[in-house]
């Protein structure tokens, strides 16, 4: 008897797992959550590592400040925007100029298809 009582009272002393706040799911994070400032920042970085595969890819890259515009050797372009998507918790997406959604930024490899993809379906210029 005096077991249960002593394991029953090294239980009181646990804290409640019900009592403590709710860990966050850091990998559904969001970026929009942070200063605008940081937002910026984590456009910048995404562009930056997509241009570099896209020149990796032999494409000419111009990065600017929240979009870049890849080219390929027939004169043809894509512009390319790093934007959160409030509809998927903030979290950093590629998009197409407009606003109209390529990938989450973090799937940088599918962001590289869908622009080669796009630059092929325009006519080059002759």
């Amino acid at each position: 008897m005096e077991r249960m009582d002593a394991r029953r009272d090294r239980s009181e002393d646990q804290p409640n797992p019900m009592d403590m706040p709710a860990k966050r799911d850091e990998s559904r994070s969001s970026c929009a959550e942070g200063r605008p400032a940081d937002l910026d920042e984590s456009r910048r970085r995404a562009l930056h590592e997509l241009a570099g595969l896209l020149r990796g890819q032999r494409y000419t890259v111009t990065v600017h400040s929240l979009h870049l515009i890849t080219q390929d050797e027939n004169g043809r372009s894509v512009e390319v925007w790093a934007q959160s998507r409030p509809d998927d918790g903030g979290r950093l997406w590629f998009t197409w100029a407009g606003g109209i959604p390529i990938c989450e930024a973090a799937h940088t490899a599918d962001a590289v298809v869908s622009v080669k993809r796009a630059l092929r379906s325009i006519p080059h210029k002759h």
